[in-house]
């Protein structure tokens, strides 16, 4: 699993990291990534708000999207079922953004390891028992 911060470090070529490199030579090598509903939205807003910091260009931007959405990436149908029952719980308890405990969940579900750049979500996600991919 590839949370947004990790798909935007893996991206943005200046802030890649060895480990986010890894990862994505793996999804490039046909491992399938299954990711929540929202991450789309998370990672095109990532985007979005580093074109608007001018971090990049919006065209760098737009060729960034296109690269990961040729990517083979399986988006989680059951996670909105469960965003106010589990996702919420977990949320609650390691005091997470239900955005990030539907990461959690989805990891925990699947017995998935979890690729984030979140330090909090890795702290709950260690706490939980997920493995961590970077």
């Amino acid at each position: 699993m590839l949370d947004a911060s990790a798909a935007l470090a893996g991206a943005i070529e200046e802030a890649r990291s060895t480990d986010v490199r890894r990862m994505m030579r793996g999804i490039d090598e046909g491992d399938a990534l299954l990711v929540p509903v929202i991450w789309r939205f998370e990672v095109g807003n990532g985007f979005l708000m580093a074109v608007r910091r001018r971090q990049i260009e919006v065209q760098d931007a737009r060729r960034a999207l296109e690269t990961l959405g040729a990517y083979p990436i399986l988006t989680d149908g059951d996670g909105p079922g469960i965003a106010w029952s589990s996702t919420f719980d977990l949320a609650e308890k390691y005091r997470l953004t239900l955005y990030d405990a539907a990461y959690l969940e989805l990891a925990q579900r699947e017995n998935a390891e979890l690729a984030t750049l979140d330090g909090r979500l890795a702290e709950a996600a260690t706490a939980a028992g997920v493995r961590l991919a970077l």
